[in-house]
């Protein structure tokens, strides 16, 4: 979907499908910001509002795209396996504890049922929540 503004700029996007759970704005070809899936709506509207306000010589693209984790992972170059080799156990608690905040987060505030499941199920065999 292409959302036109009247100053000639575009936000570009496509909807999230079920197993997305990042999405990416870029501009210019490059990430301008990484959010939760469940931030799709905010992101959209601050793209809009962007290219709204922007004038520039030739029309801007803000593109906003729907990533799965895997797709995410590639994108960024990371290799989840060794992700955390090398950690100090501070590093490894900081990160446990950002990965928890975030996921309970998106269990109170994510409207999508896929989300919610999935970060149940990550805090469940992080050993965080039982049944």
């Amino acid at each position: 979907m292409n959302i036109w503004c009247q100053n000639g700029n575009c936000v570009s996007t496509m909807s999230p499908a079920p197993d997305d759970l990042f999405v990416v704005t870029t501009l210019f070809g490059k990430r301008v910001f990484v959010q939760p899936i469940a931030d799709y709506e905010a992101a959209l509207t601050v793209a809009q509002a962007f290219a709204n306000y922007v004038q520039h010589p030739r029309p801007i693209v803000v593109k906003l795209l729907c990533l799965t984790h895997n797709e995410m992972t590639d994108a960024m170059g990371v290799d989840p396996a060794t992700l955390f080799e090398g950690q100090t156990p501070e590093h490894e608690a900081e990160w446990r504890h950002a990965v928890v905040t975030a996921c309970k987060t998106a269990l109170v505030k994510s409207p999508l049922v896929a989300v919610r499941a999935d970060a149940m199920q990550l805090l469940m065999n992080m050993g965080d929540m039982t049944r």
